[in-house]
């Protein structure tokens, strides 16, 4: 028996069950790049909408591992309703150990018959210590990229300035007197996001009213609502995703007014400054199209006048 044999015949996959709930918060709770997307309470907000199929992977009577992801005919992703997906790994996860797990997850996968895994990755922002040897056995079993996307990110522990065009616009916020605040109402952003999405892209937001104030209500310190407002009038908003050091903007919209008035300027040049300034990382999020293979010029030009630099997001293709 080779080595690689003999540690995958160490390892057990099951399938998640209502059941293992508090075993699986747990262990993303001690995770090395553990998120809050991957508690059960934030994955089941859309049960509804995908056929669950997340694994368990046992070593022995300890939980070492886990993966969220569904069924979608014969493609397992991981995972289409969240922004990451992947190997979740225990603190004391070995490199050695992760071929023979990889391995056993893609011959259990095609047991149940699936021919492609789509496999998302957590950036490195995320990880509470190094976590990438995920990246490596992709590799090894040979996985192509599904998309790169490319996300606008600034180090907030190192020195950052501001492009001479978005001090231009911070300057002429300065005159239009709008005020930033906190709201734990969703109604107050989420038509406007709508509107936004509808009026540019012609889709409406992967979240709806009621989900978004559902998970604002259930993560209240890592979720958390921003407005930009000129009499009472709400113009902008971002809504933050704030973890692990990380603060992440996962939507931003305005109103026609808002743009006019370079509010999301402000509203961001306050965040970055006044509210999430001792975090380690600032993230825009994506610039990305059609599956990263087209960048949004505009949007990243935006984006990295506040100091920005690029990470990058991926998600890799394997053949099962």
């Amino acid at each position: 028996m080779t080595m690689e044999a003999s540690l995958g015949s160490a390892f057990e996959i099951a399938i998640y069950r209502a059941g293992d709930r508090n075993v699986w918060d747990a262990l993303v709770a001690q995770a090395r790049n553990g998120h809050f997307q991957f508690l059960r309470d934030y994955m089941e907000y859309h049960a509804d909408r995908f056929e669950d199929l997340s694994l368990l992977i046992w070593r022995g009577s300890r939980m070492v591992a886990l993966m969220a992801g569904h069924r979608s005919g014969t493609t397992y992703y991981s995972h289409q309703g969240l922004s990451f997906g992947g190997l979740i790994q225990h603190a004391d996860f070995s490199v050695n150990w992760v071929i023979p797990v990889m391995t056993k997850i893609r011959i259990w996968l095609q047991q149940q018959g699936f021919k492609t895994w789509i496999y998302k990755t957590l950036p490195t922002l995320y990880h509470h210590q190094p976590a990438m040897s995920d990246h490596w056995a992709l590799f090894v079993l040979g996985a192509t990229w599904h998309y790169r996307n490319t996300s606008v990110t600034i180090d907030l522990s190192n020195s950052f300035s501001m492009h001479k065009n978005r001090k231009r616009a911070l300057s002429a916020v300065g005159k239009r007197e709008l005020d930033y605040r906190e709201s734990r109402d969703a109604s107050l952003f989420h038509p406007i996001l709508t509107d936004l999405l509808l009026r540019k892209f012609g889709r409406s937001p992967v979240h709806t009213q009621a989900e978004m104030q559902r998970l604002m209500d259930t993560f209240p310190e890592n979720i958390r609502l921003h407005l930009a407002l000129r009499q009472e009038t709400v113009f902008a908003g971002v809504l933050m995703y704030n973890y692990a050091g990380v603060a992440h903007a996962q939507y931003i919209a305005a109103t026609p007014d808002g743009e006019q008035a370079e509010a999301l300027t402000g509203l961001f040049h306050h965040l970055i400054q006044s509210i999430y300034h001792q975090e380690r990382y600032f993230d825009f999020g994506i610039c990305n199209e059609e599956n990263g293979a087209v960048l949004n010029e505009g949007l990243a030009r935006f984006k990295e006048g506040f100091g920005a630099g690029i990470t990058i997001f991926d998600a890799y293709r394997l053949e099962i």
